[in-house]
This record gives C-alpha cells, structure tokens and sequence, in this order.
C-alpha cells in the first residue's frame, strides 16, 4: 500500500478560534512565535521537511488536490483558500507576495502554513501544500522512451477575458492554447506594465502551461485573469 501523508482535513481554517494546527508528520525548521497582530513578508526560502516514511511524488500531489478541493468546504472564505493556494504554487515569491496582499491576508510567521484573513479567521495550510519533502521518491514513475514531439494545431476558440481592473477583451485563442498564452495576448491589448497576471476559470487557477481544451471551457465563456501590482 502506498505511503500516506497527512490527511488533508487535519488542517482547515478556522475561523475566530485559537486552536493549534493539527500536527503534520514532518521535521520541519522552526518558526518565528505566532503573533496574530502582524503579518511578516513571505520568505523566500521553503520549509525544509522529511515526510514520516519516504513517499512519492503523485502520492503527495493526489493529497494537495484532496486538501485545496476541500478546505473551501469547512472553515474560512473560498477567496482566501484560492489566493493561498496560488502563493503556495507560484516558485515567484515576488508574485505571491502581490496575491497575498491584494487578498489581504496576514502571515505572523512570514510562512504558507499559517494565515488570518482580515476578519481575523485562521487558515492552517499542510506543509506538503507548500512543498515536496527531502525524502520524495520516484519510484511509481515508469520510464519510457520519449516518443518525437507532434505539432499539434488546435480549433478556433474565441473568448471574453475579463480582468480583475473591469476591463473586458476578446481573444481569438485555440483549444491548444495555454494560459501563458492568455497571458500574453492579454499585456498587448491592455497595454500595462509592471504587473503579475493570474488566469482562472470558474474559481481555480490555470498554470501557465495548461492547455484551454485540459478545462471543460467552452465557446463563449469568460476567463478571469486577476491583476497584481509587481514590486520592486
């Protein structure tokens, strides 16, 4: 049977209780003592961490889609758990940092792993969310010749892209297009400058390189690209 990680209901948000997050299976480096009152600036450097046994990547990857699709669920506003989730993805922590503070959301110890949203509700997020841990394996990754790359053209899809500043745009986009593709078009018809760019549909967020047709959008639909200040 495979190796489990923490269950991911073991850490939810809170909201106006003092508890401490449920314990996570890891030794991870020490952190600063809560305090409720700041917020400190996201650090750069991860959380360096051992699972309990040595686990694999799609096991730790199975449980961050069960924790983020159910956290919403229990404590804490969906707004919050999806700008968290987005700083826990992002390797930019210039760009998380701007989705943190555009959400409002204070971090005492300068870490993902515990916030307060400016209601004063308390969100715990597992350390597996965050990153992998050292002794990560690879062992359920079959290794197979690579088969030539086929270039692939994909059907017209026209889409309104709506930005988090009011504006709208129409996109002439295919089903193979990909969200930095979004990105993109969307810079050259709006003109800005010095700004991150987040594309989401119906709730979640699209890295950059999901293709539109991995979602179930169809003709006509809106994609919403969030728009943040860049730093520095």
């Amino acid at each position: 049977a495979p190796h489990q990680v923490p269950e991911a209901r073991e850490a939810m948000g809170n909201c106006c209780t003092s508890g401490t997050p449920a314990h996570v299976a890891a030794t991870a480096a020490s952190s600063p003592s809560e305090d409720t009152g700041v917020s400190r600036p996201l650090r750069a450097d991860r959380p360096m961490w051992n699972a309990a046994e040595p686990v694999t990547k799609r096991e730790i990857l199975r449980q961050r889609e069960e924790f983020w699709d159910t956290a919403p669920s229990f404590e804490g506003r969906r707004e919050i758990w999806d700008a968290l989730r987005a700083a826990c993805e992002s390797e930019d922590t210039v760009f998380a940092q701007a989705v943190i503070d555009s959400a409002r959301i204070k971090l005492p110890t300068g870490q993902l792993t515990l916030a307060y949203d400016e209601l004063g509700c308390k969100y715990t997020v597992p350390i597996y969310c965050i990153c992998m841990p050292q002794n990560v394996i690879d062992a359920d990754i079959v290794q197979e010749p690579a088969a030539p790359p086929v270039a692939r053209v994909g059907s017209p899809l026209p889409l309104k892209v709506r930005l988090s500043l009011g504006q709208d745009f129409n996109l002439e986009l295919t089903t193979t297009s990909t969200a930095m593709d979004v990105k993109r078009l969307v810079l050259e018809k709006s003109k800005l400058q010095n700004v991150l760019l987040m594309v989401m549909y119906c709730g979640k967020r699209l890295s950059d390189y999901t293709m539109l047709e991995q979602t179930d959008i169809s003709v006509g639909d809106v994609l919403q690209v969030m728009v943040f200040p860049r730093r520095g």
